[in-house]
C-alpha cells in the first residue's frame, strides 16, 4: 500500500527558508487578504494571488487573475502541476513545493512552524532533487555540453558571449547571475537566442540538471 504525502509549502525569506505550512484542504489560498490559508503581507501580492487544488492525487496551482502573476523556474504560468522540489514566485515571496510522508508533517497545521536548517534539510533530503539554498552559490557548476572539460563555477555570475564564455553564434549573448536565492541565466542583446530544456526564453531560474543553450552552444546546470 502506498503512503499517503502531504504536500507542504515552504516559504522562503531572504533566501533562506522560515517556514512551512501542511496542506489538508483540497483548496489553499494564497495572498494579502487576511481570510487567505497563507497571508503573505505585501503590495506585490494581490488580495487573493494564487490557489493550490488538489485534481485526484496531483496539486495544482492555480493564478487567480493576480496583478503581478504567478511564475513557476522563472515562467509565468496560469496554472501549473506541482512537483517536489517546485519554487513558485508570488509577489516578492518565494514558496517552495515539497511532499512528505513524516508525522511532523501530517501533525502540522496551517499556522506552521520556525524551520531550523537541520528539519529543512532532512526533509529536503526525502525529495532527492533539490539542495539547500545556503549551499548553491557555491557549489554550483556549468559545464559545456559541446567539450565536458570545460566547466566554470557561476558564484555571483558569468557572461556568455564575446564579453566572457566563447560562445558560437552571431551576436549570441547572456548571463548568469545570483538573485539573493538562485541562479537565473538571461538573454542579453536583441540579436541572442536563449533556451533552457529545449524551450525559448527570455529568462529563467536554473535547477540542478537544466541544459541551456546560448546561440549554438549549449551548457548544463548542476
Amino acid at each position: 500500500m502506498s503512503k499517503v504525502l502531504t504536500p507542504v509549502l515552504v516559504l522562503h525569506e531572504n533566501g533562506k527558508p522560515t517556514r512551512a505550512l501542511s496542506i489538508r484542504a483540497a483548496n489553499f489560498v494564497i495572498g494579502r487578504d487576511a481570510g487567505c490559508d497563507l497571508v503573505l503581507p505585501d503590495p506585490s501580492v494581490s488580495e487573493r494571488h494564487a490557489e493550490i487544488k488538489a485534481i485526484g492525487d496531483k496539486r495544482i496551482v492555480d493564478d487567480l487573475d493576480s496583478d503581478s502573476g504567478v511564475f513557476v523556474s522563472g515562467r509565468r504560468v496560469e496554472f501549473h502541476v506541482l512537483r517536489p522540489g517546485d519554487r513558485v514566485q508570488i509577489g516578492v515571496f518565494l514558496v517552495e513545493y515539497l511532499e512528505d510522508d513524516s508525522a511532523a508533517a501530517a501533525e502540522t497545521s496551517t499556522r506552521g512552524w520556525q524551520m531550523d536548517a537541520a528539519t529543512y534539510g532532512e526533509l529536503v533530503a526525502r525529495q532527492g532533487s533539490i539542495r539547500l539554498d545556503a549551499g548553491i552559490k557555491h557549489v554550483a557548476t556549468i559545464t559545456s555540453d559541446d567539450d565536458p572539460n570545460q566547466s566554470w563555477k557561476p558564484d555571483e555570475g558569468m557572461v556568455f558571449g564575446s564579453a566572457g564564455v566563447p560562445v558560437e553564434g552571431i551576436g549570441a549573448s547572456a548571463e548568469v547571475v545570483w538573485d539573493g536565492r538562485a541562479h537565473v541565466v538571461r538573454r542579453l542583446g536583441w540579436r541572442s537566442s536563449l533556451s533552457v530544456n529545449g524551450q525559448v526564453v527570455d529568462s529563467h531560474v536554473l535547477a540542478s540538471g537544466d541544459r541551456f543553450q546560448v546561440g549554438k552552444s549549449k551548457f548544463r546546470y548542476d
